[in-house]
């Protein structure tokens, strides 16, 4: 097994790569726009609007959670649901633009 090399990285390179990975997706993309629009919905709900199999849509909700992109919140109904991290949306929104790269 080949042993990780990020650390040879500036650490402003390793989390530029790292929120690129966690957008590298439409997936992920989408559950953003939805949360962007909704400010918070349930698995259920995404679930029903993302056109893959429920299992791959928790496999994503997972990647943007590593990621501190979403954090699980209870919802009204008390059932449990996502929202959105605005401070890592804005700390990604910062570093493209320290590096010159467009953030959408």
């Amino acid at each position: 097994m080949a042993l990780k090399k990020d650390y040879k990285f500036e650490e402003e390179l390793i989390d530029a790569a790292n929120y690129h990975f966690a957008l590298g997706h439409p997936a992920r993309v989408l559950i953003i726009q939805l949360l962007l629009q909704r400010f918070q919905l349930s698995f259920s709900v995404l679930a029903q609007v993302i056109p893959l199999s429920k299992p791959t849509v928790s496999q994503h909700i997972s990647i943007l959670r590593r990621f501190h992109f979403i954090v699980p919140v209870e919802l009204p109904d008390g059932n449990s649901g996502y929202k959105l991290n605005l401070d890592a949306l804005k700390s990604v929104q910062s570093l493209c633009n320290e590096l010159g790269l467009k953030a959408a």
